[in-house]
């Protein structure tokens, strides 16, 4: 409230005006000592004598911690929809950019008559490519329309077995000649085979996800990425050769 409860004891005493305080935070203690943190409304009504004298204060205090910590609740899940939303919608645009470039590119080639990008071989490489990015975008509406369970913590996992290598390395031919254009290409220094149960689209977001922040603050160099084994599992690192974060933000 900005000021202690005497001062505004003394101000509805001293003027008449009621005061109303809102989800004011309090600390009391129980009867054994520890500490009680609640949330309470309250009222400073002026009360007055016959003679219309202030003589008085009536306070009326509820406890509403529960109502408090409820709207926290629902703060924090809708924060998270929509920290998902962004995301998801962030990650929309990388199949459907890929399927837009692949549909001009085959434009171009029918209007200059070369029809060698058609010959039955690279046509079915074509939507080879062009499936894998369809069923990139229909799990992400999945998950888009599945995100009432994602904002309380249940994502849904669709395992399967595969080496993470592999896939890391299809991920890297699939998109480093658009990450070596603005001068960051990836080069694998490690990539060892490491099979187990995953969750191919969500590995795939993930590694997505590093190596484009890698790329954005990566200050156009190189980007280096290991796929290793280690003690306690599967190891995939991604490094780029930017400023790095400043020390400040360490922790957060």
């Amino acid at each position: 409230v900005g000021q202690g409860f005497e001062q505004l004891l003394d101000g509805v005493y001293e003027t008449g005006i009621p005061y109303v305080g809102k989800d004011v935070p309090v600390r009391l203690r129980k009867q054994d000592g520890t500490p009680k943190n609640m949330y309470l409304d309250f009222v400073y009504n002026p009360k007055k004598n016959a003679n219309g004298i202030i003589d008085g204060i009536i306070v009326i205090a509820t406890d509403v911690t529960e109502k408090v910590l409820a709207k926290r609740d629902i703060e924090k899940d809708v924060s998270l929809r929509d920290e998902f939303m962004s995301i998801a919608s962030h990650e929309l645009k990388t199949p459907l950019t890929t399927l837009i470039l692949h549909s001009q590119m085959r434009k171009r080639s029918l209007i200059k008559g070369d029809f060698s990008e058609f010959a039955p071989e690279r046509l079915i490489k074509m939507f080879d490519t062009d499936e894998k990015q369809l069923n990139r975008i229909t799990h992400l509406i999945d998950d888009m329309l599945d995100v009432s369970r994602i904002s309380s913590g249940k994502l849904s996992m669709n395992l399967e077995r595969f080496d993470l290598c592999v896939l890391v390395r299809e991920l890297v031919e699939r998109n480093n000649e658009r990450f070596a254009q603005v001068g960051s290409a990836i080069v694998i220094e490690t990539c060892q085979s490491v099979i187990g149960n995953w969750d191919h689209f969500r590995i795939e977001q993930v590694v997505m996800n590093l190596l484009t922040n890698a790329m954005r603050y990566g200050a156009g160099k190189p980007i280096r990425l290991n796929v290793n084994l280690s003690k306690t599992g599967a190891q995939i690192i991604v490094r780029d050769q930017g400023q790095g974060i400043a020390k400040e933000n360490h922790e957060r």
